[in-house]
């Protein structure tokens, strides 16, 4: 499994264990209460409920597992496990994900690309579904990326999508996808209909933008 996905597993996987805070009744913190109901014959039943504190989360994130790529593309790399010529090391989700650790890739930007092609990372479908990510920024040509993939995080964004609409998504505060959907503002559907932003969940995966 690819460590940036390990990473990326942990972190999501600490956010949907927290629980959720409870309303105070008046009890002390981390003590229990009981619940008391009187029946038809006069009766007083109680039964013991107990108080769960949320959870603490933690303030930063972990660090990425040690490389040991081999230097082939959509390996992981750094300075002692440099990519194979002509592999670019870089982050394969963009330039915010860096913290995710570095994969060998085609191009970086479009600037490593043949004239006209865009860099857009390409990774396997299932791969943001808590699986595994696997992939590699690689070259790709206009209009070409589907809804749901994900799309250059610069300015070509746009014009790598088929829809001609790349949208960015928070995912937990710590990582922005970028990805292709059928719009970016309600103006962009039809009449009627408004424009759901791009999402991520865990049961999904990535979801670009729909009109609604």
């Amino acid at each position: 499994m690819d460590r940036t996905l390990t990473l990326l597993t942990l972190s999501l996987a600490l956010f949907a264990c927290k629980d959720p805070e409870e309303p105070g009744d008046g009890s002390s913190s981390g003590g229990s209460s009981t619940s008391a109901a009187t029946s038809a014959d006069g009766t007083t039943a109680g039964e013991p409920t107990t108080t769960t504190m949320p959870t603490t989360m933690p303030t930063t994130m972990p660090m990425p597992a040690a490389c040991e790529g081999d230097g082939s593309l959509a390996a992981c790399c750094d300075a002692s496990h440099p990519c194979t010529e002509p592999g670019l090391c870089g982050p394969l989700l963009g330039a915010d994900a860096a913290l995710l650790g570095e994969t060998c890739n085609v191009c970086l930007t479009a600037a490593d690309c043949a004239m006209g092609l865009l860099c857009a990372p390409v990774i396997d479908p299932g791969a943001m579904m808590m699986m595994g990510v696997s992939g590699k920024r690689d070259c790709v040509a206009p209009g070409s990326v589907a809804d749901d993939a994900m799309c250059p995080d610069d300015d070509t964004g746009d014009a790598a999508c088929m829809s001609g609409h790349c949208g960015a998504v928070d995912v937990m505060g710590f990582l922005t996808l970028h990805l292709c959907g059928a719009c970016e503002a309600d103006a962009d559907c039809g009449p009627g209909k408004v424009c759901q932003p791009a999402a991520f969940d865990m049961t999904n995966g990535p979801t670009g933008a729909r009109c609604v």
